[in-house]
């Protein structure tokens, strides 16, 4: 199967701010294979950006930095087919509840950090995007079969990464929160 979605995504660990610096839009595709009608894989690659502020003592002075930080999930997630497990397999059934989660890894790109009110000052100790984030996810996809061949789903995810070398604001982990609804054709 292939899926394409788009959604929102809520960071839930991060500097103190407000919360539309926490929410913001995602675009993801996912292909993947059923061995069963209960059980499969889904490889998926998701792209979401990041943004927050952080406080920042340049010349003596406390300033505030706005963070805007792009980044790529690439996941393999094994997925078991809640309907078929619990009411057993109906070809015929329209609606399907599937779960899945499994191994991950966040591919942060270049972060742009600019003083609030002066966009064109000096920022030392730039945040370093080196490496990537190991972590897992995990979530629900909830569909409706509107033939044979295409369905339309709704998959609220969970993720939590490492956080290497203070990427995203410093924390250790990162948390995030994902709700995206999209089209599946199934191959």
């Amino acid at each position: 199967f292939a899926q394409a979605g788009v959604g929102s995504v809520y960071h839930m660990k991060g500097f103190q701010a407000d919360v539309e610096y926490k929410i913001h839009p995602t675009f993801n595709v996912d292909f993947g294979y059923r061995f069963s009608t209960l059980s499969g894989l889904r490889f998926g690659f998701s792209y979401n950006n990041y943004e927050t502020q952080k406080l920042y003592y340049n010349d003596a002075k406390l300033k505030v930095i706005d963070q805007k930080q792009d980044y790529i999930v690439a996941s393999l997630a094994y997925q078991m087919n809640v309907s078929n497990l619990l009411l057993g397999t109906d070809k015929d059934r329209k609606v399907q509840l599937e779960a899945f989660a499994g191994p991950a890894l966040m591919f942060p790109m270049e972060c742009k950090e600019s003083v609030e009110g002066n966009p064109n000052a000096k920022i030392y100790n730039k945040v370093d995007n080196s490496g990537s984030n190991f972590g897992a996810v995990g979530g629900f996809q909830l569909s409706y079969n509107v033939s044979d061949k295409v369905s339309l789903n709704v998959t609220p995810e969970g993720s939590v990464f490492n956080n290497t070398n203070g990427k995203f604001a410093g924390n250790s982990h990162v948390i995030i929160m994902k709700t995206s609804v999209g089209l599946e054709y199934k191959f």
